[in-house]
């Protein structure tokens, strides 16, 4: 079976060692650029987050009208029940706030029975409200091979595996040309799944495709390059009709537009975005069979001053409510009102930001900043994204060449310190030592499910009953 990884901690120089251990043991190389993060700046290759609000970007995004709509009244259904008394003060205010950024009141129900706008009669407001479809289960994904990391705690979470498939692994030629080829990409999910695969399937393309992507139409390569990505997914989806594809980050919605966050940026630049969106991501998402735009947490309330922290709440929740919302109104667009939305989020704070890299994310902090935003605005569910299995695998080696021995100590460095409060166990060789690691990568990620699944009771969202069904459905 072959094997994919998740982006690794080893940024910048280290790169090259972890590529040599890579290489050394009989693999490609792998892909350790930041993931595409909403962020931006005018050299499309540098890093795409930047500390602090001072950075101008080029583009933004803004939410189509319904979805609007629906965000406005799940904001206000939210505020009136008590389910949500788990998630700090802060982290209500800044996802109430978010979610009435770009909203449009809706009618509010009167004492007398009539709402207030006059048009409509308390009592059939009820019943229709009854009438409309629960929403689908959420869809809660992860990176782990299940034989070896879904214990009992993981499955009664309702976790599902997602194979994610890197470029550098089967397809590097990619990364020059710009372009996809549908043939190998069947070939990668057949190794990895067998000759008759099933299940989700992410396609991780993003250098240099993130900044043909930024750079929009104008940028020579874009035609060719969506191009091959939309033919080698209707190749893929034709000869492995059982698998459900996407390609990771996409729409890749910017933090940052004309230096503001989505809390404060002018309804032109709103209008702006969507439109840009819309031109650049609409035929290609067309083929895809869901969405999963990136979420990641990359800002750490306790690294900012006490003062900076209520507007950062306000800005992070914004962030991830109005890229929902994008990414409604690209479904929309595109006549597939129900393709599943499942934003790629993190369990651990990423790098480009302002927060230690790997260090867990908080229940509250998990919450307000990518849960229950994503849920107001539509989303259908989560990938839980963490490069842990691939961490501990590289932890595991027993011999690596001399220039994997510090990627190696990196990551034994970052599960020492979240998985084994900080004390390194006595072996991470032996079969006893590997099996731990497993279990205790497993237990991690299991809470951050159980947290998802605690929004998924708390928060209100729209029905979206085509989920359901799943991969094979």
């Amino acid at each position: 079976m072959a094997r994919t990884y998740r982006r690794t901690p080893f940024i910048g120089p280290k790169w090259l060692l972890a590529t040599s251990l890579a290489t050394a043991i009989g693999l490609a190389p792998m892909s350790f650029a930041a993931p595409p993060v909403g962020g931006g700046d005018d050299t499309p290759t540098k890093p795409k987050v930047i500390i602090g609000a001072a950075k101008k970007l080029n583009v933004a995004a803004a939410p189509s009208k319904a979805s609007v709509a629906k965000a406005n009244t799940a904001a206000k259904t939210t505020k009136a029940k008590a389910t949500t008394k788990k998630i700090s003060a802060s982290a209500k205010k800044a996802t109430k706030t978010a979610s009435t950024q770009t909203s449009t009141p809706a009618p509010t129900q009167s004492s007398g029975g009539t709402n207030s706008s006059g048009n409509a009669n308390g009592q059939v407001a009820a019943q229709t409200a009854a009438a409309t479809p629960a929403p689908a289960p959420l869809k809660v994904l992860v990176n782990l091979n299940a034989a070896q990391y879904f214990t009992p705690e993981m499955q009664a979470q309702g976790v599902e595996e997602l194979l994610v498939l890197y470029p550098h692994n089967f397809d590097a030629a990619s990364l020059q040309t710009a372009k996809v080829d549908g043939q190998k990409v069947v070939a990668a999910v057949k190794a990895a799944r067998g000759e008759n695969p099933s299940g989700w399937v992410m396609l991780d393309y993003e250098v240099p495709f993130d900044e043909v992507f930024w750079n929009g139409k104008t940028d020579p390569r874009y035609a060719g390059m969506v191009a091959s990505m939309i033919e080698a997914i209707k190749y893929a989806k034709e000869q492995l009709p059982n698998c459900k594809f996407t390609y990771y980050g996409v729409p890749n919605v910017r933090y940052y537009v004309a230096n503001k966050g989505w809390d404060t940026m002018p309804e032109w630049s709103r209008i702006q975005t969507k439109d840009e969106c819309l031109s650049v991501y609409l035929s290609l998402v067309k083929e895809m069979d869901w969405m999963s735009p990136c979420l990641y947490d990359r800002f750490d309330p306790a690294m900012h001053e006490e003062s900076e922290r209520a507007s950062l709440a306000t800005r992070e929740a914004a962030f991830r409510l109005n890229t929902v919302k994008i990414c409604d109104a690209l479904r929309d667009a595109a006549g597939v009102p129900n393709m599943p939305i499942i934003p790629s989020v993190s369990v651990v704070f990423s790098a480009h930001g302002k927060a230690e890299v790997w260090a867990p994310i908080s229940h509250d902090e998990f919450r307000s900043d990518q849960l229950d935003p994503s849920l107001l605005a539509g989303a259908d569910g989560f990938f839980l994204w963490s490069s842990l299995e691939y961490n501990a695998w590289v932890a595991s080696l027993s011999w690596v060449p001399t220039p994997g021995e510090q990627p190696r100590a990196d990551a034994r460095a970052v599960l020492a310190k979240l998985l084994y409060g900080g004390s390194a166990p006595a072996s991470w060789t032996s079969t006893d030592s590997k099996n731990e690691t497993v279990r205790r990568v497993a237990e991690f990620v299991a809470k951050y499910a159980k947290w998802t699944r605690e929004a998924e009771q708390a928060v209100p969202r729209p029905a979206n009953t085509a989920v359901a069904a799943g991969p094979n459905g």
